[in-house]
């Protein structure tokens, strides 16, 4: 009876372990995740704010061509 119950404390005590492990991880992924899409959110406002800058610079030039004319 003793081995027995000595088997299922390090029994649960390697789930709990595990089960830690688990719940850390998923935590590391989100984590992960959300720098990602930060990343991605920076990228994709900094790409937009060049196409604009284009768009005017190219608007900005057919305004200086509609003057000459």
């Amino acid at each position: 009876d003793v081995v027995e119950i000595a088997i299922k404390k390090e029994a649960s005590l390697k789930l709990s372990t595990v089960d830690a492990a688990t719940k850390e991880l998923h935590l590391l992924k989100r984590s992960i995740v959300k720098e990602q899409y930060q990343t991605n959110k920076q990228r994709n406002s900094h790409g937009w704010k060049k196409k604009v800058s284009q768009e005017d610079a190219a608007s900005s030039r057919s305004e200086e061509k509609n003057v000459k004319c």
